[in-house]
Formats: C-alpha cells, structure tokens, sequence
C-alpha cells in the first residue's frame, strides 16, 4: 500500500503542488543517529568523532530525515579547530538542547519526514568566519613586530589592512541578510518550533506515545 502523502508550503510559489513523502525509512540508521546525537549533545562525543559518522553514514542517507538531522548535529560545532566536546564554554543552550532531545524522540517515532531541505546559511556569514576573520587576525599580529621590531612601512601596512579586515569581518558575522525564498519557504511549510516534527499534533503523539523521552520534553 503505498504511503500517504502530505502536501506542504500553503501560498508558498516554490513549493506549491510539492509533496513531501518519505518512502525510505531506515530505522537502523535512524536508531543509530539518535545515539550519536545523545552523545553529541551531552559531552560524550566530540566534534570530530561525529564527523566521522557524519560523513561516513548519514550525509548520503535515503532517508531525508537521517540527512537532514545529521546536518543538524553537524551544525552545533566548527570541525574545523581541535577536537572537543559540548561541555562548559562549549556547552549547547537550553533552545538547543530541546531541539536535539526533540531530533531523537523524531527518530525514534517512525514518523515521515515532512519538511523541505534545510536551507543554507548566509555565504558571507561563512566567508567571514572561516576566512575574514583568520587572515584579518593574523595581519593585526604584525602590529606587534611594527611596535617592537620596527619592520618596515609595508608591514605595518598589510596590519592595518588586516585590521580592517578582522573589524569587517566581525561586522559582516552579525550582520543578518534578507531571507531569501528558500528560507521563506521552509519556514512556511509547518511550526518550525517543533522542528524535525512538521506539526505540534506530531510532536505531542509521538511524546505521549513513546517512552524514551516523553516525560521529560517540555
């Protein structure tokens, strides 16, 4: 019997017509995440070793929900400095933490995966942290050999650009672009407040109905 289909987006031009329906449901896979996401979340597990499974098993995932929460998870560290865990000045907030507890009640529960692609974040958000900010930093340095070696004007030169640089940079992190299409879309397609359940009715039968975490999500 083939399953049935929700259709998404209201008014939304983009996904007008769309139906969102999840054929493959890899509850091994799913079960597994939910672990690594616990783990994650909690300190137990670091950066680095979700990279690993991230890459290795559920980026290419069939199914949309293993993917998609697996971005989620990947999206609470930077992969890109040592390895470390969610504790203490790394430790996730309460929103978040709510949202990771929901992602593995989500697994858990069988349901389909309703909602479209997460959107992507801000390019100039990227760019500035991973490279506007790094290259600024290590300009500014070279004040340090201007004030104390007495290099030549060139130096100083490329340190006051790398100033401008880090300042732009930190300015151009905050600085919150217009919503594009996409992150309209996605928002409009169910109550993103009980994300990666497309509705609150979803969330609450599949917490009153499963054990795991049921009484402890609020």
């Amino acid at each position: 019997m083939a399953r049935e289909t929700t259709q998404v987006g209201g008014a939304c031009p983009l996904l007008h017509g769309l139906y969102i329906n999840d054929d493959m449901i890899d509850a091994v896979l799913r079960k597994s995440l939910s672990q690594d996401i616990r783990r994650l979340i909690t300190g137990r597990m670091t950066n680095d070793a979700f990279d690993d499974v991230y890459y290795n098993s559920y980026i290419d995932s069939r199914d949309r929900a293993i993917s998609e929460i697996a971005t989620f998870g990947y999206s609470l560290y930077s992969s890109d400095v040592w390895p470390y865990r969610l504790r203490g000045q790394y430790a996730a907030d309460k929103e978040t933490r709510s949202a990771a507890a929901r992602c593995v009640l989500f697994l858990r529960s069988g349901c389909d995966y309703q909602w479209p692609p997460l959107p992507h974040g801000s390019s100039l958000s990227f760019v500035c942290l991973f490279y506007g900010i790094p290259l600024g930093a290590a300009l500014s340095f070279l004040w340090l050999s201007v004030l104390f070696d007495g290099w030549e004007m060139v130096v100083g030169s490329c340190a006051a650009l790398g100033t401008l640089i880090l300042a732009a940079s930190i300015a151009g992190l905050f600085h919150q672009p217009p919503m594009t299409d996409e992150q309209r879309c996605f928002y409009a397609a169910g109550e993103f407040e009980v994300w990666p359940f497309l509705r609150g009715s979803d969330f609450d039968e599949a917490r009153n109905s499963c054990h795991l975490l049921g009484g402890r999500l609020q």
